[in-house]
């Protein structure tokens, strides 16, 4: 019997984050890079929300046409 809770929870979602993370890249395999799970929101020209610089990093570098809107997330950006 398999003994539940934290370390199988993680375990769990460390195995997702990789098999979501092969996929993904499998169309952008330069772009793949590991990112921490902080939380420093950054709004994409795309209209996307990034968890933080790495995440926008990875966008742009699937589509180079990518900026900052702002820092924050989008819902919070200056409309003007």
């Amino acid at each position: 019997m398999v003994k539940k809770g934290l370390p199988t929870t993680i375990f769990c979602v460390v195995l997702l984050v990789i098999i979501g993370t092969s996929v993904t890249n499998a169309h952008f395999p330069n772009c793949d890079r590991a990112c921490t799970f902080e939380l420093d929101p950054i709004c994409g020209s795309d209209g996307r929300n990034y968890s933080n610089r790495c995440h926008f990093e990875i966008g742009r570098c699937r589509n180079p046409r990518l900026t900052v809107r702002c820092k924050g997330r989008c819902e919070q950006c200056y409309v003007g």
